[in-house]
């Protein structure tokens, strides 16, 4: 899964002010989705753009998805990346 999603989007890591991020972006250089360790927080954090929800018909402003908890950073990435594939499928089709 990983090449094909790779293919479509860059994926990028990082660690600001002690914050753990995980974040996808598309061709276009917006943002799909990703994922965040809060700091002192044992969990991950999963979630989707605005662009992306919008894409499924949440478009009200106050509709907040809910953020999916995730307890490592290997399952925060396989998450944020098959969310990424089915968005970037979902797009080409």
């Amino acid at each position: 899964m990983t090449s094909a999603v790779a293919d479509f989007h860059r994926v990028v890591s990082c660690i600001d002010d002690g914050e753990e991020r995980i974040s996808i972006f598309g061709m276009d250089r917006a943002e799909i989705c990703g994922a965040y360790k809060p700091v002192g927080r044992p969990y991950w954090l999963v979630y989707v753009s605005t662009a992306v929800a919008e894409a499924t018909g949440r478009t009200h402003p106050n509709v907040v998805l809910p953020h999916l908890q995730l307890w490592d950073r290997q399952d925060a990435r396989q998450w944020v990346e098959f969310i990424a594939h089915l968005y970037v499928r979902s797009a080409m089709r």
